[in-house]
């Protein structure tokens, strides 16, 4: 096989390769749109007090949520108001139907403030997003926990629950690789940054 055609099928796998790269990104652009949008608001549990949680309360909790099929993926947005100078953790715990732990996850959220030679300053971080994917169908529940600063939790949080067609994360990641790949095939065929950048520097001379 002669170096031209070698460098013919270097250049069509380059575009082979971008053509897939931009296939990937559609997929993960199809996973992103949300099937359900669910809005909820929760009275959290400080999480030194749970042994005083009124039997039968679901104020701090929200559900069922009913998966169809395995690997359903749900992305959460946690978001709520702080007093200036205070800080809150917030656990989410994921139950199954009869209230049993399976796993957690959480955030630390903070309100601060003060004045320096600038002025006066804040830094707040009053939301946070984690996505869940349930490995099996069935109904489950999230149940909400906070731990502050002087004891001092946040009353409410606002929930939302968005329902993916599914993970975009591997087919992103897999378009941007395939795009580098085939950009990398046609650079080596064609030349175009090379050239491009010879060309700028005979213009700067």
């Amino acid at each position: 096989m002669t170096t031209k055609h070698k460098e013919i099928e270097i250049g069509k796998l380059g575009v082979a390769l971008c053509l897939l790269g931009l296939i990937g990104f559609a997929i993960a652009g199809y996973f992103r749109v949300p099937q359900l949008v669910q809005k909820h608001t929760v009275s959290p549990v400080p999480a030194n007090n749970l042994s005083n949680i009124a039997e039968g309360s679901k104020a701090h909790k929200i559900g069922p949520i009913v998966i169809d099929k395995p690997y359903t993926t749900y992305e959460i947005e946690t978001r709520t108001t702080l007093r200036a100078n205070s800080w809150t953790f917030v656990e989410v715990v994921v139950e199954d139907r009869f209230g049993e732990y399976l796993y957690s996850f959480g955030q630390e959220l903070w309100h601060e403030t003060g004045r320096d030679s600038d002025g006066p300053w804040q830094e707040k971080r009053h939301n946070f997003e984690s996505n869940l994917t349930f490995p099996e169908a069935g109904e489950f529940y999230l149940s909400f926990m906070v731990s502050s600063k002087s004891n001092r939790h946040p009353s409410k949080l606002y929930v939302k629950l968005i329902k993916r067609n599914g993970s975009a994360v591997l087919h992103f990641w897999m378009g941007v690789l395939l795009i580098i790949a085939g950009l990398i095939c046609i650079e080596i065929q064609y030349g175009i940054f090379q050239k491009t950048l010879e060309a700028t520097m005979k213009d700067d001379d």
